[in-house]
């Protein structure tokens, strides 16, 4: 008998919110407060900048073209906050698909009627 692969080990609260600090785009699973993070620290001056390029070589290795775009118009002084208005947004999306995988998760019908039945 085969076994599912098991999940990803979550980060804590605390090492969420340190990945999107800190590792943004470069982290391979944020949460819901990680990509908070990651929005909130992108609006502080100088820093946003930093986050904007970090993020921005992130994209382009994940072949994430939408996202490297905005990061890179981040980049841009005189366009200000609507490239970031943009992320934010890019972002929400991101936030609604960890939704709907933790929904997916926890709803009964995701699991197979043979497990359910040998869970019983």
């Amino acid at each position: 008998m085969t076994y599912p692969a098991s999940p990803p080990p979550r980060p804590s609260f605390l090492g969420d919110i340190y990945a999107g600090a800190v590792r943004g785009d470069f982290a391979p699973t944020l949460g819901v407060p990680g990509i908070l993070t990651q929005i909130i620290v992108g609006f502080i001056p100088v820093v946003g900048t930093v986050c904007a390029a970090r993020d921005f070589i992130a994209d382009r290795r994940n072949h994430d073209r939408l996202g490297a775009l905005l990061n890179a118009l981040a980049l841009i002084p005189f366009l200000g906050g609507f490239p970031k208005t943009a992320a934010v947004l890019h972002s929400v999306h991101h936030i609604g698909r960890v939704v709907v995988k933790i929904e997916h998760r926890r709803s009964p019908a995701s699991v197979p009627a043979s497990q359910r039945n040998a869970r019983g």
